[in-house]
């Protein structure tokens, strides 16, 4: 699954957020994630200028997809989650479309 959403406003208009990207462990590894960020890339060229998303700093496999796909880091948010008593920081990505 794959969610591709925008804020309101005239302002922020051009910019959409891809949020849940996952696949089941079982398919992993197998090009459907790929698939998925490429589908959802091709329908927000219809609709934006660029895609961000925030991916947990140590999930090396979901960094390197994005950025085989055209994703760049520009910041990092300390403490972005807090499960279980513990804190992942956050990988702020955007893509510019073209």
């Amino acid at each position: 699954m794959a969610g591709l959403s925008h804020e309101p406003g005239t302002r922020e208009a051009h910019k959409g957020m891809l949020w849940g990207l996952y696949v089941r462990p079982g398919n992993r590894r197998t090009g459907f994630g790929r698939a998925l960020l490429r589908a959802a890339l091709g329908h927000a060229r219809g609709h934006f200028e660029q895609v961000l998303l925030h991916v947990v700093s140590d999930n090396e496999p979901a960094r390197r997809l994005y950025e085989r796909e055209g994703f760049e880091a520009y910041g990092l948010e300390r403490r972005a989650l807090k499960h279980g008593g513990g804190y992942q920081d956050g990988l702020l990505m955007v893509r510019f479309l073209e």
